[in-house]
């Protein structure tokens, strides 16, 4: 029996960590995430349905064998498909595509912004994901792409995923005050009830990766004992905002803990 895709596209401005996001809903370092301008044209992410240890990859040439340095060295002339086993475990009833779209702010590359914007006019999707950067929210590039986004994608398709909440400082910052202050801005600009998603991808991403025994860097070694520890505290732990508060502290609670969990959940049914 064929199975019925679902069509996600995540867009959002430079630097909100939407690389690192299809990365953790991958479960593998497979989205180039760095602060330069990483995606250049359309990227489709579709979920294999077994784990076959490959990474497939179709741009101006195809290789079903694609080592992480081709897939990861490509120019971005070309629409590009890469097809892998997604290991967040998305539900079996569907084939999941993952649409990755240009930031739109670029100061350097202007048309990265019309790119993702025709994406988003023409292309189908069921869902729209928009991430937003926790650490630098209201900015009138921002707010002028928001107002764009409410103009043209149907409300009840957007989910907005406030990321980065890994680097708050419990001394400088208060996440439910920030949750509070997006859904009033978000308001302000038409949006009824906002769909928001708080998260820490990064530490999803990590997570992910360790369950996989996909190896981790010394500093992503050092960095996950960190998040683990920070995150069992009451003050930054996330799930408490999707009505869950002692989620434990084995995998799936720590995927609670980071907000993708939920997120996951919205998407297609969470952890299977």
């Amino acid at each position: 029996r064929e199975l019925t895709e679902k069509r996600i596209l995540i867009t959002a401005n430079m630097s909100s960590g939407k690389s690192t996001l299809i990365n953790a809903l991958i479960g593998s370092d497979v989205a180039r995430a760095s602060q330069e301008v990483c995606t250049g044209n359309l990227c489709f992410y579709y979920n294999l349905p077994f784990e076959d240890g490959n990474t497939h990859f179709r741009g101006e040439t195809n290789n079903l064998a694609s080592t992480e340095s081709e897939y990861k060295s490509f120019e971005w002339s070309s629409v590009i498909s890469i097809a892998k086993y997604f290991s967040s475990k998305c539900s079996t009833m569907k084939r999941i595509c993952l649409v990755d779209t240009p930031g739109v702010n670029s100061a350097i590359r202007r048309e990265h912004g019309k790119i993702a914007k025709k994406c988003i006019l023409e292309t189908h999707c069921d869902q729209l994901i928009y991430v937003l950067n926790a650490n630098k929210l209201g900015t009138d590039e921002e707010i002028a792409y928001l107002k764009w986004i409410y103009k043209n994608v149907p409300s009840e398709k957007i989910i907005f995923v406030l990321n980065k909440l890994d680097d708050f400082r419990k001394a400088e910052d208060n996440i439910e005050m920030s949750i509070k202050g997006v859904k009033i801005d978000l308001q302000k600009l038409g949006f009824v009830e906002p769909n928001i998603y708080p998260i820490s991808a990064y530490f999803a991403y990590l997570l992910r990766k360790e369950e996989s025994q996909e190896s981790l860097s010394e500093d992503e070694l050092d960095e996950i004992l960190l998040y683990k520890k920070k995150f069992m505290k009451p003050e930054y732990n996330l799930s408490i905002f999707y009505g869950e508060v002692d989620c434990g502290d084995d995998y799936e609670g720590f995927l609670k803990r980071s907000g993708i969990y939920y997120l996951e959940e919205n998407l297609y049914g969470g952890l299977q």
